[in-house]
């Protein structure tokens, strides 16, 4: 995930890529059964935009879009392999409960940086 450089007043907005992975189960439904079918997994690139509104601290309105890239499964069964790929979009918005805020206004928050480093008169080098 990458902060991007958007300036409005306790917006945070973000970009996210990634990999993961998909499990499809043609026969986890209810009266579903195909003979032959057996579940599979496919690998998927994940990416995304969002943005968080800072009420508070600790609560944020977010909303986001994201999108899965990964091949058609095809449970085994010939006659189902297209070799093609898909496309499937996830929009979502909700509210953020951060637990870990950094110091500051609203709006820096669930990550804090990196520490910065002790001031030189603050360290102790001592030559003998």
């Amino acid at each position: 995930m990458v902060k991007l450089p958007l300036r409005l007043p306790g917006i945070n907005s973000y970009a996210l890529a990634g990999g993961g992975g998909l499990i499809f189960d043609p026969t986890g439904n209810f009266g579903g059964f195909v003979p032959g079918a057996s579940s599979q997994g496919r690998g998927a690139f994940l990416y995304g935009v969002g943005a968080d509104y800072a009420f508070t601290r600790h609560l944020s309105l977010r909303a986001e879009y994201r999108g899965f890239l990964y091949k058609n499964p095809d449970f085994g069964l010939r006659a189902l392999n297209t070799d093609s790929w898909a496309h499937t979009a996830q929009p979502s918005a909700g509210f953020v409960y951060h637990f870990l805020v950094a110091p500051g206004p609203p709006g820096n928050h669930a990550f804090p940086s990196s520490s910065p480093a002790a001031p030189a008169e603050e360290s102790e080098n001592i030559d003998h």
